[in-house]
C-alpha cells in the first residue's frame, strides 16, 4: 500500500503506550476520522501475535477529531525483560486495507529497527523524568535526549526504565511563542476542534480567547488572578466590536 499524505495526516497524535503490564497495553492516539484498530506483537523478531482492543470508545471532540483510548489484552502474559515490537494497523470505514504502522509512523522506530519496541520491566529499578516542556526554549528538548539514551541501549532490555514520569507544566499555556500558537489556531480551525469553556479568568471561552487582543503574549492578565475583577475596558470593547462587524 503506498505511502500517501492523507494516510499520514490520518493520525494526528501517536501513538504513545499509556500502561503496560503482563496482561494489558493500552494506547492512546488522535485521529481525523473513527478507526477500528489492530495490534501485533513480536517478542525478540518471533512469531507473530495479532490482538484486538478489548475496550475501544473514541471520543469525539472536534468536526475532524477523535481521541482513542485502547486497551489490549493478549492471549498469554507478556515476558519481561525481554524487547517487545509492535505494530498498530487501522482501518477506516471507506477501505477494506489495514494501514500498518510503518506508511503512517515510520519514525516512531529507533535507527536500525523497522517497528517500535518496548520492554516490560521485572521491577522499577529506573526511571526516564521530564518536566517542565517549553518547545520555544533555547536549550535541546528532553526527548530527543531521552531517544538517544535509550538508543545507547538498543541491545540492552534491562537497562531500560520502568516507566516515563512527566511532571510539571508540559504545556505553558500562558507561555507559548506566537509563531506556535499561529500554527496551532490554524489547526484547531482545520480540524474544527469544539469550543472550551474557561474558569477563573476574564474571558469565558476559548473564543473570546482567540478574540483578544492579549491572546498571543500577555495571556497571563487574563486571568483572574492578575488583579483585575472584572474585564478591563479593552476585552469588552473588542468583544463589542467583533460582534457588530
Amino acid at each position: 500500500m503506498p505511502n500517501t499524505t492523507e494516510q499520514r495526516q490520518q493520525i494526528l497524535a501517536g501513538p504513545i503506550l499509556r500502561r503496560m503490564e503482563p496482561g494489558r497495553l493500552v494506547i492512546w492516539l488522535a485521529s481525523q476520522s473513527p478507526l477500528d484498530f489492530r495490534l501485533q506483537l513480536s517478542v525478540d523478531h518471533d512469531e507473530w501475535q495479532s490482538v484486538l482492543p478489548v475496550t475501544h470508545h473514541p471520543v469525539r471532540v472536534g468536526e475532524h477529531c477523535y481521541l482513542h483510548l485502547l486497551s489490549f489484552t493478549p492471549a498469554a502474559p507478556l515476558p519481561q525483560d525481554r524487547f517487545i515490537e509492535y505494530d498498530l494497523l487501522w482501518l477506516d470505514g471507506h477501505t477494506k486495507d489495514w494501514h500498518v504502522l510503518t506508511e503512517w509512523a515510520a519514525d516512531a522506530a529507533q535507527p536500525g529497527q523497522s517497528l517500535p519496541r518496548f520492554v516490560l520491566r521485572s521491577r522499577t529499578d529506573k526511571l526516564l523524568h521530564g518536566s517542565c516542556r517549553k518547545p520555544h526554549h533555547a536549550s535541546d528538548g528532553g526527548m530527543v535526549t531521552a531517544a538517544n539514551w535509550l538508543a545507547q541501549r538498543s541491545e540492552q532490555p534491562d537497562q531500560w526504565p520502568g516507566a516515563l514520569l512527566l511532571s510539571g507544566d508540559q504545556v505553558y499555556v500562558d507561555d507559548v511563542a506566537g509563531p506556535m500558537l499561529t500554527a496551532i489556531h490554524q489547526l484547531i480551525n482545520k480540524l474544527g476542534l469544539y469550543p472550551e469553556t474557561i474558569e477563573g479568568a476574564l474571558v469565558n471561552n476559548s473564543k473570546e480567547l482567540f478574540d483578544s487582543e492579549y491572546n498571543y503574549y500577555r495571556r497571563g492578565e487574563l486571568h483572574a488572578a492578575s488583579g483585575f475583577s472584572t474585564p478591563p475596558a479593552w476585552v469588552t470593547s473588542n468583544s463589542t466590536a467583533r460582534a457588530n462587524r
